[in-house]
């Protein structure tokens, strides 16, 4: 459930919603990675330490390729 959730938040984020809805499991499969990774480990820094390496990671992938 949270990682449905974790990707409802971002898809909401966008100006249209019914245009981003497909996106939900794509953004979906990180929340839950992210909740998985927390159920073993009992560390909420673990999540939140994934979740960092995720966004830099696409941040970096956006500066390389010239996006947005």
């Amino acid at each position: 459930m949270s990682g449905l959730i974790f990707g409802f938040i971002h898809i909401i984020a966008g100006e249209n919603i019914i245009n981003e809805l497909p996106y939900l499991l794509t953004y979906s499969i990180p929340g839950f990675v992210f909740a998985y990774s927390y159920i073993k480990s009992k560390n909420i820094m673990v999540p939140i330490f994934l979740h960092f390496l995720h966004n830099t990671f696409a941040t970096v992938i956006i500066f390389l390729t010239g996006g947005l």
